[in-house]
Parts: C-alpha cells; structure tokens; sequence
C-alpha cells in the first residue's frame, strides 16, 4: 500500500486561486451526508503533474474519476471510510488558517499545510481514511483515480 506526501506541491497562490474559484462560482453544491461544499473542477495540469512526479499508477486525465474543491464549513468532519470504487485519491490543503480538519489515512495523522498534496491508495484494498471535524472553514482539492 502506498502513502505519499509532497510539501508545495502548489505554492500559496495556486492555492489561494483555487479558493477563489470556489467562492465565485454558482455551481457549488452542497453535500447532506458531511456538510461540505464541493465543485466539480477537473484540472488536467494537476493531473499531469502528479503523473511526471508518481510513476506508481497511470496517473493520467483519462483515468480520473472524479476532481474538486471542497469548502467545508467548521463543524464538518468527514467519518472513516474506503473509496470502494477507486484505486488512488489525491488531497491538495488549500490554507491552514483553521484548528482541527486533519486526514487520517489508516492510523497516520496528516496535517493541513498550504500546498500539501497527500496520494494513497484507497478502495477495498487501499487504506481506511477520514477528515477530523473542522473549527473554522477548510479547503482541499481533491481527486480519484478509477
């Protein structure tokens, strides 16, 4: 099983645009099950970038299932779950000017840090993550591979 985890995968203005594009667009949903904001947003440099750097999977557009930005509002957590349908995910930390909304992946505590990109295999055979609940607004870029 695999865990990765680059510092300034994106540097503070990559992140801060991606935080604009979620506060300015009128396609943003709210999801029931956890609180959070999404939008669909696939960003084929992002893809590509992890695919020059990570030659464990074919981390190409093609093979992405699903990419977006996520606001989650303080309070939201996210329960500890697999991605059945997928064999990677991908979190990108947009800011770290909130407490709490680390990612566990299995028994590892991975902290919010601007730029951050954390890659692991999830699914059946991947690992067990969740998002600790959240004390102030949390943005990630997020992403599955099929």
């Amino acid at each position: 099983m695999i865990i990765i985890r680059h510092d300034n995968f994106l540097d503070k203005n990559e992140c801060d645009n991606y935080i604009k594009i979620i506060k300015t667009s009128d396609k943003v949903l709210k999801l029931d099950s956890d609180g959070r904001y999404l939008l669909t947003y696939k960003d084929d440099q992002i893809l590509f970038k992890i695919a020059s750097l990570y030659k464990v999977y074919n981390f190409t557009p093609m093979n992405v299932d699903n990419m977006e930005i996520n606001r989650w509002p303080s309070g939201t957590e996210q329960k500890p779950h697999y991605d059945t349908n997928d064999k990677f995910a991908f979190v990108i930390f947009l800011n770290e000017d909130f407490s709490g909304g680390e990612t566990v992946v299995d028994d590892l505590v991975l902290k919010p840090k601007i730029g951050r990109l954390i890659l692991f295999n999830n699914g059946i055979t991947g690992f067990k993550h969740q998002v600790r609940k959240i004390k102030g607004e949390r943005y990630t870029l997020i992403g599955w591979f099929k």
